[in-house]
């Protein structure tokens, strides 16, 4: 069967939820739907714990690196091909596969139509313009996928001004954000295929915490240093679980079609076996605990920012032969192989911006949480995450993981970088 032909993929996403409204519930899903979401966030623990093999901060977002990879892998043959399915875990056959991540696709764009969640999504397929003779050609049958706007770029010509068209391209889905994406060096004259993949969120919660309640703290460090930190406090009705190992909290975003959920371990320095046992099995066991209790939770203020040159840690991760030029085989995108098509470069940038905001007015507002710092008389439980936790971002439908992360020094703000 044909390969379909797809071009290098462009994902950036800008999630910004302004608006309050029910909560979303999750649905019934095919088992193929649940493979993708179990490869989804299996990938994403892979590369949490490439990434995390550092010290600070990081931010990554699985869902988009998946999708990105798996346009790249219906592009693939041989090996190359064989290596990008076994980093993006698919157990499937590959039609049953696709068609199940379209699915989950459609989701997200359908999320992005609804304009009282705010929520703005662009993905473009970008790739090097045409020669005027022989190299990578184009295919008729090249399909936009839902949303998806296919572009090509003349690297070879004039670099800079592709570098400048991208540039604006991220910047405009990311509400200027994101900058620099790509980078000065980044783009060069013989660059082959670009993988750029953006995503920030920055949205109220359902129960945002006030600025009044926040108060200076201590916070220890992963290497036992205390810093001083910007705890915010509240206390209300949320999901909330302690285990043997760790803490899990739930706090829904405004509307409540996704949530940030913390994993915090009870320990300060507990963190590695936490990070070890990260998957979908045990993600999805963390959670199913959860249960609604009064909690009194004190959280830092913190921003993420994640910014990731992934060729080495994508190839460490099992998928070497992509960003080969003499080996890489994308002759679903290049009718001749012979052009040479391969990974030039793979960009990630993130960022995840947790902070303090006044409850919307209106019927309802400040149900959940208590105002000006005051406590709950007698809350079940005590959320302090004063040591370094887990953050993750999931859609509360269909529970794919959209962010994952690590916060180690939220007052210092520290960005997360890697192989730069």
């Amino acid at each position: 069967m044909k390969r379909r032909p797809v071009y290098t993929s462009l994902f950036a996403v800008v999630l910004l939820l302004a608006c309050c409204g029910a909560s979303s519930r999750r649905i019934r899903l095919s088992p193929a739907q649940e493979d993708v979401l179990e490869a989804q966030a299996d990938f994403g623990a892979d590369l949490y714990r490439t990434l995390a093999k550092g010290e600070g901060d990081l931010l990554c977002a699985p869902s988009a690196l998946c999708h990105s990879l798996a346009v790249l892998q219906l592009g693939a043959g041989g090996r190359t091909q064989r290596e990008i399915a076994d980093v993006l875990h698919v157990a499937r056959p590959e039609p049953e596969f696709y068609a199940a991540l379209g699915t989950l696709e459609t989701r997200f764009h359908d999320l992005c139509s609804d304009a009282t969640l705010g929520l703005d999504a662009v993905s473009l397929r970008v790739a090097p313009e045409q020669p005027a003779a022989g190299g990578v050609q184009r295919s008729p049958e090249l399909a936009p996928a839902a949303g998806a706007v296919n572009v090509r770029r003349d690297f070879a010509a004039d670099p800079q001004k592709a570098t400048m068209e991208l540039n604006l391209a991220v910047r405009a889905m990311t509400s200027d954000q994101i900058q620099d994406m790509p980078g000065p060096g980044d783009v060069a004259r013989d660059t082959s295929l670009l993988v750029l993949c953006a995503v920030c969120l920055a949205g109220p919660l359902e129960s945002p915490f006030s600025i009044r309640s926040t108060r200076d703290a201590p916070f220890t460090m992963a290497n036992g240093d205390k810093i001083p930190v910007a705890m915010m406090e509240q206390a209300g009705l949320f999901p909330y679980d302690r285990a043997k190992e760790l803490d899990v909290l739930e706090l829904p975003f405004r509307k409540a079609e996704y949530s940030l959920l913390i994993l915090l371990p009870r320990q300060p320095l507990g963190m590695a076996m936490i990070e070890q046992q990260l998957g979908h099995r045990t993600i999805e066991r963390w959670t199913r605990r959860l249960k609604d209790q009064t909690v009194q939770v004190f959280l830092p203020r913190f921003r993420l920012e994640g910014r990731y040159t992934l060729d080495r840690t994508l190839a460490a991760m099992g998928m070497p032969r992509a960003f080969e030029p003499k080996k890489a085989d994308f002759s679903g995108i290049a009718e001749d192989r012979e052009a040479g098509l391969f990974i030039s470069k793979a960009l990630h940038r993130t960022i995840l911006d947790v902070k303090e905001s006044e409850p919307a007015a209106g019927p309802g507002a400040g149900l959940l949480g208590t105002d000006a710092g005051t406590r709950a008389a007698k809350p079940d439980a005590v959320f302090r995450a004063d040591h370094p936790f887990i953050v993750l971002v999931r859609d509360n439908t269909m529970q794919s993981l959209f962010l994952l992360g690590k916060v180690d020094a939220p007052a210092a703000r520290r960005r997360g970088y890697a192989e730069e």
